[in-house]
């Protein structure tokens, strides 16, 4: 049961969204469009350097929107085991995009 319940929410993962899937206000200075381009570039570079355990907590957590609780069940790891990989995937991201 466990495993079915893994595979549902692995298809149910939502994709990032890529900078021209925004959409853009007439008044914004075309620089600042390319400035979010670069920096959803940037944001993509950086999540490739994470071990694929961050990787996958960062995005169930921010894009997923699930609570670390739901994140250990699916994973079936301890909520702290968790908690570290989101704590160790921000201090990388924060390393590289700063």
């Amino acid at each position: 049961a466990k495993d079915l319940q893994r595979s549902a929410w692995r298809r149910k993962v939502k994709p990032l969204l890529g900078a021209d899937a925004m959409p853009m206000s007439e008044t914004v200075p075309p620089t600042r469009g390319l400035e979010e381009q670069e920096s959803m570039q940037q944001l993509r570079q950086a999540l490739m350097q994470l071990r694929p355990e961050e990787k996958e907590v960062f995005l169930l957590r921010q894009n997923g929107e699930m609570t670390y609780e739901q994140i250990a069940e699916i994973h079936d790891r301890p909520v702290g085991t968790v908690k570290t990989q989101m704590r160790s995937a921000l201090q990388k991201l924060r390393k590289v995009l700063t």
